[in-house]
């Protein structure tokens, strides 16, 4: 074999171990308020639960890197959401948000336009991944909404509410 050929495979061999060595296992729990929204009036320690962070299982959510690529990424069973991902900088956000449509799927003009606006930029969290340590900014709890408490719903819009 000729030099040439030696020094074209290690030039190979080294540039598929050096990106291969760029990306880091993320593994990040994403938890979530979800209220209660039955019709029973519910116990203390049912309104108390409700209150408390829940992980949040098979949760999707929109990955977005630096150059704006997207990809979709789902919680485990455990809340878990467990990804391969370069080194760099990624946004996640609730898909509602990501793909400019309505907390619950409703038509758009059942709610106020500049409100959606302000909501469709408010990311979940951002990941900074880097070689040795993972860095969150925001991400705390995602909430969800009960009928009546979705953001920016007009009020003639909003079911009426049993007390």
């Amino acid at each position: 074999m000729s030099s040439a050929r030696i020094i074209f495979l290690f030039v190979i061999c080294t540039f598929i171990f050096s990106c291969k060595s760029q990306s880091v296992i993320v593994n990040r729990k994403i938890s979530g308020i979800v209220p209660y929204c039955g019709g029973a009036r519910p116990t203390k320690e049912m309104q108390e639960q409700a209150q408390r962070p829940h992980p949040l299982r098979n949760y999707l959510l929109v990955l977005v890197d630096a150059k704006g690529r997207t990809d979709t990424v789902r919680t485990n069973a455990d809340g878990q959401l467990v990804k391969k991902l370069r080194q760099g900088q990624y946004t996640l956000f609730e898909p509602w948000r990501y793909y400019r449509r309505t907390p619950g799927g409703e038509p758009l003009n059942i709610y106020n336009d500049s409100c959606l606006k302000e909501e469709w930029k408010k990311e979940y969290a951002i990941l900074i991944v880097r070689k040795k340590k993972i860095e969150v900014k925001g991400g705390t709890e995602i909430t969800t909404f009960c009928p009546w408490s979705m953001p920016c719903l007009l009020e003639s819009e909003m079911p009426p509410r049993r007390e």
